[in-house]
């Protein structure tokens, strides 16, 4: 079976997370114009031809979702000044006041509502080939522990409906079994994928680095944490693993489930630019067309550098990205 590549849009055109960004600009920087996870952003991608974008979701203190990678609003490189002030995390703040905050570079913008993100979608992009990768988040990053009610899936099921939104549309994916699991049994057709972690805490790059502060307990990308997955939720559509932890034995036992692969990477480097990360991209789409994973999404923060570095990748295994397609 050939196996489809896809680029998506990772938060938008690309991560503007603080410590994240910061550290890996300072060696190859990635030019990112707009605030991640923000309108401009999520539809810039979109426009620019991503085949689909991924953002965060996390419920406020009114039962709304935004769109933001963390809980702790300081985390956003736009917001320092929640760095010495008294934090307010997201999900004790209303709507109304969230989008208080002005970000962007000059203020120019707000974080946004899951039900604008919907709304725009409908209105400019019709079809049901584009796919939201909506990841579950909760209080994910703050040390905080946060049982809302109602749940996260709940909430994002309720606007979805709400709003009208094919929820063919949409995948769900979360590093939480949990969050997966209570979506699947209010919508059992809801088309869902797991993130899973680095194999291990390292502490040698700054990718593995980021994750010893970690509270959550992520599972690994194993074959025996994939069984686990399929053995809790067994309408699972895909798994979504960080790039350097594909092997062919884990792929292989992937794709003999029929599941398909949504993979992201640490430092999110363009592949034209820089040689390692454009090595573990190739070798990404190489295991992945050699063991018959249905398709393959690259989540990116560069995306048309990546769709120029796959169409110069060898075509004969189908390596050439396929514009604004998700078909599994």
């Amino acid at each position: 079976m050939d196996t489809k590549v896809l680029i998506g849009g990772h938060r938008g055109l690309g991560c503007t997370d603080s410590d994240f960004a910061q550290k890996r600009n300072k060696a190859n920087p990635v030019s990112v114009l707009l605030a991640e996870n923000t309108l401009p952003s999520l539809l810039s991608a979109l426009r620019q031809g991503a085949s689909f974008i991924e953002t965060d979701l996390i419920a406020t203190a009114d039962n709304e979702i935004v769109l933001t990678h963390s809980n702790d609003p300081s985390q956003h490189i736009l917001l320092p000044e929640y760095r010495s002030a008294n934090k307010t995390f997201i999900d004790e703040m209303t709507l109304n006041e969230i989008q208080d905050l002005r970000i962007g570079s000059k203020g120019e913008d707000k974080i946004p509502s899951l039900r604008e993100l919907l709304r725009a979608i409908q209105s400019e992009f019709q079809g049901d080939s584009l796919i939201l990768n909506l990841e579950l988040k909760g209080v994910q990053g703050t040390s905080r522990i946060s049982h809302t009610s109602p749940s996260l899936a709940e909430l994002a099921l309720k606007i979805v409906r709400e709003e009208k939104f094919p929820l063919n549309r949409i995948r769900f994916s979360s590093f939480s079994l949990d969050m997966v699991e209570d979506l699947v049994r209010i919508a059992p057709k809801a088309r869902v994928g797991i993130l899973y972690d680095l194999l291990k805490d390292k502490g040698d790059d700054v990718g593995e680095k980021m994750f010893i502060d970690r509270t959550e307990t992520y599972l690994p990308f194993t074959k025996d944490a994939v069984a686990e997955t399929l053995r809790r939720i067994p309408t699972l559509e895909a798994v979504h693993p960080e790039i350097q932890t594909l092997t062919e034995e884990t792929v292989g036992f992937i794709a003999s489930k029929g599941l398909s692969v949504m993979t992201w990477g640490w430092l999110e480097e363009t592949p034209l630019k820089n040689e390692k990360f454009a090595e573990v991209t190739k070798q990404a789409i190489n295991i992945c067309s050699a063991q018959g994973v249905p398709s393959l999404g690259l989540i990116t923060d560069c995306i048309k550098d990546m769709e120029q570095y796959v169409a110069l990748l060898p075509t004969n295994a189908n390596r050439k990205a396929a514009p604004n397609t998700f078909r599994i």
